[in-house]
């Protein structure tokens, strides 16, 4: 090779990037950053709606319990004809005998000193007197299967979505920051369901 020749491609070698080589390799990895933060974002928000639902499917789970042991104070069962009716054998549980009040509707959780049906952002149950800002809450709908004998129960649990507003109402079952009202594209919810029936005593 003549030494004209190498000191041309030298001297090509020498000259850097241009101005436009420059900008388009900061164009692509201005793309390439956007897209992996747009995937961590994307990631975070799946992570938290998992958690999310893990501890709304819990929360449901753990009403579904105590309606159960709600039963057991539901020794006999009801006789739609006679003695003694379904309203009297239920009138010793403390959710179950809404089924003769509002059968067929979600209705709130009536709190009391121990439970309540609202829970804040971790799962954990707000109480009477406690300080907290509710995040779930808790309905559950009644409706007889069995007239005096079975009772389907379903547990709805919701919390607003990540664009709503964080305030949700737990007690107006219809309003519009519940599901039952027409905002309910605002809130994501987990239903669990059972059917209880009456404990039977043997004497």
């Amino acid at each position: 090779m003549s030494s004209a020749r190498k000191h041309a491609r030298s001297a090509r070698g020498k000259r850097g990037f241009t101005i436009i080589e420059v900008v388009v390799a900061m164009g692509v990895m201005v793309v390439g950053v956007m897209a992996v933060a747009s995937l961590q974002h994307h990631t975070v928000q799946v992570n938290s709606l998992a958690r999310q639902m893990s501890t709304a499917n819990q929360i449901a789970q753990t009403w579904l319990e105590r309606m159960k042991k709600d039963a057991q104070r539901w020794n006999q069962p009801g006789d739609p004809n006679g003695t003694p009716t379904p309203i009297q054998v239920l009138a010793q549980t403390q959710w179950l005998q809404a089924v003769n009040a509002m059968p067929g509707r979600f209705q709130t959780v009536p709190a009391s000193a121990n439970s309540s049906g609202v829970f804040d952002f971790q799962g954990n149950e707000i109480v009477l007197g406690a300080t907290g800002i509710p995040f779930f809450c808790v309905g559950y709908k009644p409706a007889w299967v069995y007239i005096g004998h079975a009772i389907r129960i379903d547990v709805r649990v919701f919390w607003p979505r990540e664009r709503a507003s964080a305030v949700v109402n737990c007690v107006d079952t219809d309003g519009p920051l519940n599901p039952g009202g027409p905002l309910f594209d605002r809130f994501h919810t987990v239903y669990l369901s059972t059917v209880i029936k009456h404990t039977r005593v043997d004497r």
